[in-house]
């Protein structure tokens, strides 16, 4: 039988109850406390991280993202095996035994800590731990939160593989400068994918979750080196490594590789596509989701576009006398630790480039340009008009150059200051089969202004929507070799409150002219006449159909691009005219797919038939004429096929250039933002077209030439370019065009001399044929009124033989000098009879009447003008009778 137990030991024992029953009660209330900041197994199985969404350019070659968090989730085997055992053999060699939690880690991290007697030098978290942090708690170092962290990490071993939760922390750890993840980082740091990664490479990103920003290669490089050995080492510990593949991969440079600089290029197209993305998918999507938006974007031309753009502002500043600002450095930047984007790659000709100048004397001027040093005199500033070195230059400060000759190297042999505009500019370039924009520049520095000239600026087309009057011409019966009366002009409208007087560029007028050379020679008044003949429903119809959504006013200034469009829809309908008549609506995404890999949106252009394919066939020739005779004659040193078409508004306040060969479309404009003129003679011939070309020369250069497609349904015909008729045996009525003629259309008759002597009178009288016995088919009533409305030019000689006129001419004194104007005198016959004599006489009174009237009304500038009805009715006339004298 047991003894009794004496009362000291129930009391011993009662004792020990009492401290077991509180330790658990306060174990459970610590557990209690803990699991409130500690998330449910369900939780733990939705884990999802933030994924970048990627833009492809045509090529498939990544150029750009969007995200949040710069991310690229990969799986563990599209890693480096080097960038495992890298992160293995530093951060948790024991990742794959404990679970969750290593005991040996941390009594390491204590002793350690205390022989250093630093107690934060080494921690002992495994990668789980690092992971369960990351994710759910907050950085600060308490006891509270490595207990959480300690249950969080072995919650998340029972619930994931060990491969799962290291290909988690691979994709999730920060790995500096906005990376996120090692996929992400390798891209950034060595422009590939985490698979292709060396050891060397793999070492240095596997040392980076210490500290991402303090170890920054770019930052740091040193400490980055040392710490990219130090992994080299313990992964030899490790056994994962062989010393001699350590030693080798030590003397390996840290290889970065620099930012591409299409990383910083493309920033207007880059921000279209955002907008579009955002749009389609929102704003969650495009930053969290992962998407993949495969663009139409070509990274040739895109350098090409920006390459011109830049260049060709920097042409109209150096012609306004315009320097690249001289920004002063901070007191505390020291000159030779600048260090910029452009100059990650070797300089070329036509570069403008950042530099700093380092110092400055009268003489000369030592400025860097990255690693080179380049000396500047007055001969590279003296284009500026500054005549001190010490002002156009000034010591410790950042300015701009353009590299003249460079080596193939790299080496800058040539240079000058550059100059900076103040005007902006726009450039869209896209495939007129498919719609897709392959570059697009909406401004001169996206930095500055995000507002994109090309996609949102509207503007004053100017001239280059006078290509859509002449198609609406075509369409309607008018044919290119056509003539019209280019003179002074008035319209009237009884329904607007004043007359519309249209004016040329050159404030001259061709008289009798081909609607080819009309259109060649961007003539005002023939296009307005031709508008006013062909009817106001038919252009707008014809501008609608070809994509132009601006509301466009039946009023005659609608020839000359008065209202406003964009760039982008003006390139995409010029695209009509090149694609046969097929207008494709612009496209900049290709498709957008899922993570997986299926298709969320796929492009569906929508492909419209606007013009017959021989009226698109007349106009790509009509244009083509613009080059070769007209006002963009510069293009020819191109020296392949091309066509467009130059556009000013008033004031020169617009400059455009829309053209294309026979697969491209491109245009230009150039302006400012807030409407104001350019200055005097910035017509788009001098401003676009130069940017035009440039870009063309680049993007083109090595190609094959190609040529536009021979027309069917066509017939080219030879013609004498000035009369429109066929070439005749007569000096000066030789073929100087080829036009393109719808079957049956050809001229009548072949070009005479009588043709050219209409052409060669004074322009009120060339609207009248001239007889086959050289006489003036002037009727009794037109002489009339035209004696009257110019009574001292214009004069009938008694019995109506012959019209006289006099013309006001400078003769020449010899030694080619001028003494002055002279009255010289001219006639013509009229070969009239006696009765026609009465006729006129009869008339003269009344017409002299009417005339006084018409001036005293306002209707017609005084000794200048015709006044045409403005034809309102949508119902076309024939160009004649729209010519008629009133």
């Amino acid at each position: 039988m047991p003894r009794p137990l004496r009362l000291p030991a129930r009391r011993t024992l009662a004792l020990l109850g009492l401290l077991y029953a509180i330790a658990a009660l306060g174990g459970i209330a610590f557990a209690v406390i803990l699991s409130r900041d500690i998330p449910g197994i369900e939780q733990l199985s939705a884990l999802e991280l933030p994924q970048s969404t990627i833009l492809l350019d045509r090529h498939g070659e990544r150029f750009s993202s969007f995200a949040e968090q710069r991310r690229t989730s990969v799986p563990l085997s599209r890693m480096s095996p080097w960038l495992i055992k890298g992160l293995l053999a530093t951060e948790d060699p024991r990742f794959y035994d404990h679970v969750g939690i290593d005991p040996q880690a941390i009594a390491r991290a204590l002793v350690n800590s205390a022989l250093s007697l630093d107690w934060g030098a080494e921690g002992g978290s495994t990668i789980t731990q690092q992971l369960a942090r990351g994710i759910w708690l907050h950085p600060q170092k308490t006891v509270g939160r490595k207990l959480r962290e300690a249950v969080l990490a072995a919650l998340m071993e029972k619930q994931y593989s060990k491969d799962e939760i290291l290909e988690l922390y691979a994709n999730r750890i920060y790995l500096g400068h906005g990376n996120y993840g090692f996929e992400a980082a390798a891209h950034f740091f060595f422009d590939k994918g985490a698979t292709e990664l060396s050891l060397a490479e793999a070492a240095l990103l596997a040392g980076l979750p210490q500290r991402p920003e303090a170890l920054s290669p770019i930052k740091n490089p040193e400490r980055a080196l040392r710490r990219r050995n130090h992994v080299l080492d313990r992964m030899v510990r490790e056994g994962y490594l062989e010393a001699r593949l350590a030693a080798a991969a030590k003397k390996a440079p840290l290889g970065l590789v620099k930012p591409s600089p299409r990383a910083a290029e493309a920033t207007y197209f880059v921000e279209e596509v955002r907008r579009r993305v955002a749009r389609q998918f929102g704003d969650a999507a495009l930053y969290r989701d992962g998407l993949v938006v495969e663009t139409t974007l070509d990274p040739a031309f895109q350098a090409a576009a920006e390459r011109a753009v830049a260049a060709g502002l920097e042409s109209y500043a150096k012609r306004w006398k315009q320097p690249a600002a001289r920004v002063p450095l901070a007191d505390a930047t020291e000159p030779l630790t600048i260090d910029d984007p452009a100059w990650q790659r070797p300089p070329r000709a036509g570069d403008i480039l950042p530099a700093i100048v380092l110092s400055t004397d009268a003489q000369s001027a030592l400025l860097r340009v990255g690693d080179q040093r380049l000396t500047f005199g007055m001969k590279e500033v003296e284009w500026t008009g500054i005549t001190r070195l010490e002002r156009a230059l000034p010591p410790r400060t950042q300015t701009r150059i353009r590299v003249l000759e460079a080596t193939p190297a790299g080496q800058i042999t040539k240079a000058r200051l550059a100059a900076e505009s103040e005007a902006e500019a726009a450039l869209v370039a896209l495939d007129p089969a498919t719609g897709e924009v392959l570059a697009l520049v909406g401004g001169k520095n996206f930095d500055r202004s995000e507002f994109n000239r090309a996609v949102q600026a509207k503007r004053q087309a100017g001239s280059a929507f006078k290509p859509f009057i002449f198609a609406a011409g075509l369409e309607n019966g008018f044919m290119p070799n056509q003539l019209v009366l280019d003179e002074p002009v008035v319209l009237s409208d009884p329904g607007s409150p004043g007359a519309y007087a249209p004016q040329n560029y050159d404030r001259k007028f061709d008289g009798l002219v081909t609607l080819r050379y009309a259109l060649e020679h961007s003539r005002n008044v023939p296009t307005v006449k031709l508008l006013n003949a062909l009817g106001y429903q038919p252009a707008v119809e014809l501008a609608r159909r070809l994509g132009i959504a601006t509301d466009l006013k039946p009023y005659p200034s609608l020839a000359l691009g008065s209202f406003e469009v964009t760039l982008l829809d003006l390139v995409a309908a010029y695209g009509a005219f090149d694609n046969g008549g097929i207008l494709v609506t612009p496209q900049l995404i290709r498709r957008v797919v899922n993570p997986d890999g299926t298709t969320a949106w796929a492009a569906q252009p929508e492909t419209t038939e606007v013009l017959s394919p021989e009226v698109a066939a007349m106009m790509v020739s009509m244009l083509r004429g613009v080059i070769e005779r007209g006002t963009a004659r510069d293009a020819l040193s191109l020296g392949f096929p091309v066509a467009g078409k130059t556009g000013t508004t008033d004031d020169y306040s617009d400059a455009w250039f829309i053209g294309f060969t026979p697969r491209l479309v491109l245009g230009v404009w150039v302006g400012f933002d807030q409407r104001k003129s350019l200055g005097r003679g910035e017509t788009g011939a001098s401003a676009a077209l130069p940017i035009w070309i440039a870009f063309l020369k680049e993007a083109l250069e090595g190609a094959p030439a190609e040529r536009f497609p021979d027309p069917s349904g066509l017939d080219a015909v030879p013609l004498n370019g000035r009369t429109g008729l066929l070439p005749g045996p007569s000096p000066g009525c030789g073929a100087t065009v080829t036009e393109l003629l719808p079957r049956g259309q050809e001229p009548a008759r072949e070009c005479r001399p009588n043709d050219l002597a209409r052409a060669g009178l004074p322009l009120q009288l060339q609207r009248y044929p001239l007889r086959a016995d050289g006489s003036l088919a002037l009727t009794p009533e037109d002489a009339a009124r035209l004696v009257a409305r110019w009574p001292d030019r214009f004069s009938v000689s008694p019995g109506g033989h012959a019209l006289t006129w006099t013309t006001v001419r400078r003769a020449d004194a010899g030694g080619g000098e001028a003494s002055g104007p002279m009255l010289a005198v001219s006639s013509i016959p009229l070969g009239w009879n006696a009765d026609a004599w009465g006729r006129f006489v009869t008339r003269l009174p009344v017409a002299r009447e009417d005339a006084q009237l018409a001036r005293e009304s306002g209707e017609i500038a005084p000794g200048s003008a015709h006044s045409i009805r403005v034809n309102r009715t949508g119902r076309q006339q024939p160009l004649e009778e729209g010519l008629a004298l009133r």
